[in-house]
């Protein structure tokens, strides 16, 4: 799998488990600063869709590089690791973070 990180947002978002988000309702905010991409992934009640664009009041808001975030995707890293050394930046409801892997559960690699 690729490390861009354009492809794996919209992975992401096309794994989103509709019986683990069946009764969410949330707006996740992902921003790598380093490309100036912008994503927004709305979940609603087991559908998910994504969008290339700001949103200034998400639930949860995650920043950090998109090599971060590709190697968190793949799992070359650990995500507490990442979190401890700021590598990643979290605004909003921090335990929307905590479940994403319920969310949205990882590839199979």
């Amino acid at each position: 799998m690729t490390g861009d990180v354009r492809i794996l947002m919209r992975e992401m978002a096309r794994s989103g488990d509709p019986v683990a988000t069946a009764k969410l309702r949330a707006v996740f905010q992902f921003d790598f600063p380093d490309k100036n991409y912008f994503y927004r992934l709305s979940v609603d009640r087991g559908t998910c869709t994504l969008t290339e664009e700001k949103t200034e009041k998400p639930d949860l808001r995650v920043r950090c590089s998109s090599e971060t975030w590709a190697r968190v995707f793949m799992r070359h890293i650990n995500v507490r690791d990442a979190l401890v050394n700021h590598q990643i930046e979290l605004e909003g409801d921090k335990s929307l973070f905590s479940r994403l892997d319920r969310y949205f559960p990882p590839p199979v690699v």
